[in-house]
């Protein structure tokens, strides 16, 4: 038989599909949960490289078909956004695949490095043929992935959602001495609560940090067999597995702003505890 064709360019996508303006209450689904690669498009409206590099990512993003999406933020009305990138120059394109950032290009950039950054963030950092990234700056990328995910879970965490869930867990602390029989139990109870919630926090991608195992011992005495504790770990957002353990659901990327909260009202909890 003849050899197979080479497949053709991918369909044009519709630009509403592929091309988005995003706020800091929309990054975390728009940029950190997105399907696909992003191209971050950091701009201002009196920028006028901006003005330049724009259209033509725009296009980029239709002709190719949905293979990733690009998404601007506006650096004058996205202030903390542009801080946790570490935004020094404009325009600022920064890489983000799997709810991280893979790579920064400050300034408008030369073709080759400008190719480069594109091969990156479609092809993957470090693959064969691809362009490598060093210790330092995967270091660095890091640093401003976890910068981005706090500025992104904290806005679209609204005041009145932290404060239900502030006076949820309050109250179920309160009810902690109680269910323990003595006061060092309860602070015991609440510190391993705030350590499992401190870990989950800082490291939402390591599923073992999401996963509350029942059947540990100390975490059967100290957790398992007090309901309030199990509470707050559910006001948190796990969810039960059976008997045997509790786990926080969802994919790779993590808001991390409601286990944030939480662990902030359980060590405040515990300080006052501690000293009566």
């Amino acid at each position: 038989p003849p050899p197979a064709s080479p497949p053709g360019p991918p369909s044009p996508a519709n630009k509403e599909d592929v091309v988005f303006e995003a706020t800091a209450e929309t990054v975390q689904s728009l940029v950190l949960e997105s399907p696909v690669p992003v191209l971050l498009d950091v701009y201002a409206d009196w920028c006028g490289p901006c003005k330049q590099l724009t259209p033509m990512l725009e296009e980029m993003a239709i002709k190719a078909g949905g293979a990733f999406r690009l998404v601007k933020i506006n650096t004058d009305n996205e202030r903390a956004v542009s801080a946790a990138l570490g935004v020094s120059a404009l325009p600022t394109l920064v890489g983000v695949s799997g709810g991280a950032v893979r790579s920064v290009q400050q300034g408008f950039p030369g073709e080759t490095l400008f190719r480069e950054f594109m091969m990156g963030l479609l092809m993957g950092y470090d693959a064969p043929g691809g362009p490598k990234v060093s210790d330092e700056d995967r270091a660095k990328y890091a640093d401003l992935s976890a910068k981005l995910s706090r500025v992104a879970g904290s806005a679209g965490f609204s005041f009145a959602a932290r404060e239900r869930m502030q006076e949820r867990i309050e109250a179920r602390l309160d009810a902690l001495p109680e269910e323990t029989g003595d006061g060092a139990a309860a602070v015991a109870s609440a510190e391993l609560l705030a350590a499992l919630l401190r870990k989950c926090h800082d490291a939402p991608s390591e599923k073992k940090y999401r996963r509350v195992n029942l059947q540990n011992a100390r975490i059967a005495k100290e957790i398992g067999a007090h309901p309030s504790c199990l509470a707050v770990l559910r006001i948190a957002g796990f969810r039960p597995q059976g008997e045997a353990a509790l786990e926080l659901p969802g994919g790779d990327v993590l808001n991390v702003a409601p286990l944030a909260c939480a662990g902030d009202v359980v060590r405040k909890w515990i300080a006052p505890t501690r000293t009566e």
